[in-house]
């Protein structure tokens, strides 16, 4: 399974470990001259797809922040892929839910209905 071979060299290797982005493009993630794309998944392969996708499709990839948001499970992964699979010239950040210390049921109604219905099911 990719998802545990990736999160396994997470865990293992520094390289899939590394900051992303680099430290000299963390002011670029905050940037409005950068066309920002919010992309949400569980999945690395749709994820790396897409981002890769999008960067050789546009005429200016130098201006692209992707930032990558994932589940608690999936983040070793999904940093892994990117970290090891850059897609220069774009910049990939990636979050895992449990890294948004704002994203909680007091803030975010939704994720409390959520959990009931998984409750429910």
């Amino acid at each position: 399974c990719l998802t545990l071979r990736l999160a396994d060299e997470y865990s293992s290797n520094a390289q899939a470990r590394r900051q992303l982005p680099s430290p000299e493009l963390v002011p670029c993630l905050t940037d409005n001259s950068y066309h920002h794309f919010v992309l949400a998944t569980d999945n690395v392969l749709a994820a790396s797809v897409v981002v890769a996708s999008a960067v050789r499709a546009s005429s200016k990839p130098e201006k692209i922040v992707f930032h990558v948001i994932t589940d608690k499970k999936t983040y070793a992964a999904m940093h892994s892929w990117f970290a090891l699979h850059p897609l220069p010239p774009s910049i990939i950040e990636v979050k895992g839910v449990h890294q948004f210390d704002w994203l909680t049921k007091d803030n975010v109604p939704v994720l409390e209905a959520m959990e009931t219905h998984i409750e429910i099911r």
